[in-house]
């Protein structure tokens, strides 16, 4: 009994926090601070021009609420959720609520899981219909919007300054919960904050894709052929297994918006201090592990150059970076899905074009079916589960959905598309290079001989646009947690600071680590094992601690078991080899 009242209290401080997240940046989207009433009674005056050429259609706009820049807005909220998870966590301090709501005011006959719709609303004032709570009431308030809307303007024009940093949850929205835009003509404009079935495929592909591909050759020749399919696919379907865990969770728990916030329902407000302390480790690995990537690749063609100076360049070019506001930054994401798959059609494409070997498909290698040593097999480990470090986005892509029900199906999606392209691209390069393969295969398409011109060209171009879209987005959360728990959020030198010293601690970390193998095993092991198999089955374990049998108990207090055995004996392998 005990034990089921602490669980309720974790829940409410969770949902606070996810309500105090939620709020701050409804608000920060509202954009308060960009209003400039023109008008001495505060109305926004609508531009004519803007009007009608506002109504033009756009290549962008082509395929309805699948359309490109609805595909962008879905993106740009996937990949905002742990920037503002920082802030959260670094400021976290519970205040009244004020959270965005549908009004109850507007009336339309439009299905609103999606898309934009017009309507006819009741008399108020121009801007975003919100509410407060006063008392046991809820008082209307206005939030001026500086771009004008009009009852013929698309929602669509509309959707920069509005849905795309928009919480993909706010715990009063229901799966077909709108915010309505108003103009002076008092027309509404409903903004839809959720994702078809197919935006939310892409973002949890978009997660899932990422540099971790790379060394699955390698993980390969260290498991050898048996092992290595074997404990790859394991790894894809465990992790696949516990995403749906943290499903189970949220439907039982719909306030419960983020990783974070399960974390703290499940063992209370500290452990999100805890769970937040994981990921930004894993942030600073990944980062470090994106300027080992650039600095080997472009030091595989330009030899004469010391790595010292491409990771120098790169360090600096993310400090400027780092002082470009997220939704710039977060068009960028797009790029890496876009770069993973030219590289893999790309290692096809060599492997097939070189007659002999090394690094020919038509005249593959020797390799083996079975680990050369125990320590080989457990470096396996980490290389395996590195690609299926998502699950801190997956809480936030399923609230961000239009259908719930479909999320196992778009799971399944995006988990048997990234585990056949992670897989091929493994096969490919072991059979390419056999015992010769490096922690990374591009590295060895660079370094041998034999291949068009081209290939090393457009692989550089790809190693190198990797890095530039990622970092600044992977640092960003860091950044932010710095600046809350120094204060330096009302002053521009301490940020500038902040950036520097993060910049210049991955440059110093790159500087001494230098295996990219090694980097990227670790991670895996230690934290992926942690993030992505071990914390969301004991969240699951203590959340539905009541509804659980015995048989239920002991089967995921084995997975368990099994993972943190995994996670140590990885890390020791990476500490040993």
């Amino acid at each position: 009994m005990s034990r089921r009242h602490s669980l309720d209290e974790h829940i409410q401080v969770a949902n606070q926090h996810s309500q105090y997240n939620s709020n701050e940046s409804a608000l920060e989207d509202a954009s308060i601070e960009e209003y400039h009433p023109t008008l001495p009674d505060g109305s926004i005056p609508i531009d004519q021009t803007r009007r009608r050429s506002s109504r033009r259609g756009s290549v962008l706009d082509i395929g309805g609420a699948n359309s490109i820049k609805n595909f962008a807005s879905s993106l740009r909220r996937s990949v905002n959720y742990l920037n503002a998870s920082a802030e959260a966590t670094s400021e976290f301090i519970v205040q009244s609520p004020i959270s965005l709501s549908v009004s109850p005011l507007y009336n339309s006959t439009q299905d609103h899981n999606y898309g934009t719709t017009e309507t006819s609303c009741a008399s108020h004032e121009p801007g975003i219909l919100i509410t407060t709570p006063s008392g046991n009431e809820f008082d209307p308030v206005l939030i001026k919007k500086s771009p004008s809307l009009t009852n013929k303007t698309p929602l669509r024009r509309h959707q920069n300054s509005v849905d795309e940093t928009t919480p993909l949850w706010d715990n009063k929205f229901t799966k077909n919960d709108q915010i309505v835009l108003t103009d002076e003509n008092q027309n509404c404009i409903v903004v839809s904050l959720k994702s078809t079935p197919v935006q939310t495929t892409f973002n949890a592909i978009n997660t899932l894709i990422g540099l971790g591909i790379l060394s699955i050759p390698l993980g390969l020749h260290c498991a050898g052929w048996i092992f290595g399919i074997i404990g790859f696919t394991l790894s894809a379907i465990s992790t696949k297994y516990t995403a749906m865990l943290l499903a189970r969770i949220q439907k039982e728990h719909p306030n419960l918006r983020s990783y974070q916030e399960i974390g703290m329902a499940a063992y209370g407000e500290k452990a999100g201090v805890f769970i937040f302390a994981v990921f930004g480790m894993d942030l600073f690995g990944a980062a470090v592990i994106m300027v080992l990537l650039f600095s080997d690749s472009f030091n595989a063609i330009f030899d004469e150059v010391s790595p010292f100076y491409f990771k120098l360049f790169i360090c600096s070019l993310l400090l400027l970076l780092n002082f470009l506001p997220l939704r710039i930054l977060s068009i960028s994401s797009l790029m890496g899905i876009i770069c993973t798959t030219i590289t893999f059609l790309v290692i096809f494409v060599a492997g097939i074009v070189k007659a002999d070997s090394p690094g020919s498909l038509t005249s593959p290698m020797p390799t083996n079916l079975l680990p050369e040593s125990w320590i080989d097999l457990f470096f396996s480990f980490g290389l395996f589960l590195a690609p299926w470090g998502g699950h801190a986005a997956f809480p936030e892509i399923y609230m961000d959905q239009a259908h719930p029900e479909s999320y196992k199906t778009c799971m399944n999606t995006a988990f048997s598309f990234s585990y056949t392209i992670d897989l091929a691209t493994g096969c490919l390069g072991f059979l390419m290079f056999g015992f010769l393969i490096d922690d990374e295969v591009t590295k060895n398409i660079l370094t041998t001989g034999g291949y068009p011109s081209w290939i090393a060209k457009v692989i550089i171009l790809m190693m190198g646009l990797l890095p530039i879209s990622k970092l600044p987005l992977v640092c960003r959360p860091i950044i932010t947690a710095v600046d809350g728990f120094t204060g330096a959020h009302r002053s521009m030198l301490r940020q500038s600071l902040n950036k520097l010293a993060i910049s210049g601690a991955i440059f110093g970390i790159s500087v001494l680590v230098t295996s990219f193998g090694k980097v990227m095993s670790l991670l895996g092991a230690a934290i992926c094992f942690t993030v992505c198999i071990t914390f969301p089955v004991l969240f699951y374990i203590n959340i539905f601690d009541q509804q659980l049998s015995y048989k239920d108990n002991t089967i995921l207090y084995s997975v368990v078991a099994v993972s943190v055995l995994c996670s140590v004996l990885g890390a020791v392998a990476v500490l040993v080899k």
